[in-house]
């Protein structure tokens, strides 16, 4: 089965979270008593494998290490779904469908479970199953740092560096004496394995120097706090002995597709 183009830009740079859920009537070439059947999933040049469900049968269910998650980077076009018969000498497959059409996938059936028919061969073989997957996009959250105040030195060259998980990305730094940045100060971080609920973005502030660079302060951002639409507001800055050391201005967007 297959569907239109390739990933449109405005999904680059986000998380495509697929889960695999069950297959139903699989019908294999050749019938056997027992069938382990386990499904790979492939974006671009990354795939990921299931556990194969042993004597799973024909309508195998995945209840466990099911889920799997991509960063997209706008150049994936296709994304692959394969789902085999684990052998002891050589893996049977059983279906396949390739999925072209990655923004209308995600458009159509963000976060909702749907099922897939899947073929053999050059696809003209249809009907040999169904699939059911749920995608889910989660776009990236970008900062917008705006403007820095309060600082306890002056005659420095600040930055800001944003973590989440193990993303990092940072600001170009400030010329001594300014305190607004103009450009450089567009910031996307990663949702990649992030607990949307109890995970933080680590907001670090950090002055440029000519051997190593110089942490003044540091926020901590609960992601819960960010994932809305909009946010905009002054973030503290605290130094390691516990003292305000600085404020930084920071908006933040999330759009949820």
């Amino acid at each position: 089965m297959q569907f239109g183009s390739n990933l449109h830009s405005d999904f680059a740079q986000g998380l495509l979270r697929v889960v695999i859920h069950k297959a139903r009537n699989l019908a294999p070439e050749e019938r056997y008593e027992k069938f382990s059947p386990y499904v790979r999933v492939t974006c671009g040049d990354v795939h990921h494998t299931s556990k194969a469900i042993d004597n799973g049968g024909l309508n195998p269910i995945w209840e466990a290490d099911n889920s799997y998650e991509f960063v997209l980077e706008g150049k994936e076009s296709t994304i692959l779904i394969e789902v085999y018969d684990k052998n002891i000498l050589k893996d049977t497959l059983l279906g396949k469908t390739e999925l072209l059409n990655l923004t209308d996938v995600i458009s159509q059936a963000n976060g909702k479970e749907q099922w897939i028919r899947l073929g053999r061969g050059d696809m003209t073989e249809i009907g040999v199953g169904e699939v059911c997957i749920t995608f889910q996009y989660l776009p990236p959250i970008t900062f917008v740092v705006e403007e820095i105040r309060s600082l306890v030195d002056k005659d420095v060259k600040p930055y800001i560096e944003a973590t989440l998980g193990t993303f990092n990305t940072s600001t170009t730094a400030l010329d001594s004496g300014i305190f607004k940045w103009e450009s450089g100060n567009l910031l996307k971080l990663n949702l990649r394995g992030v607990d949307l609920q109890n995970d933080e973005v680590v907001v670090t502030g950090k002055y440029k120097g000519l051997l190593s660079d110089t942490v003044f302060g540091r926020t901590l951002i609960p992601v819960r706090d960010v994932v809305r639409p909009q946010t905009k507001q002054w973030y503290g800055l605290i130094d390691s002995a516990g003292r305000k050391t600085g404020e930084v201005y920071i908006a933040s967007f999330y759009h949820l597709e």
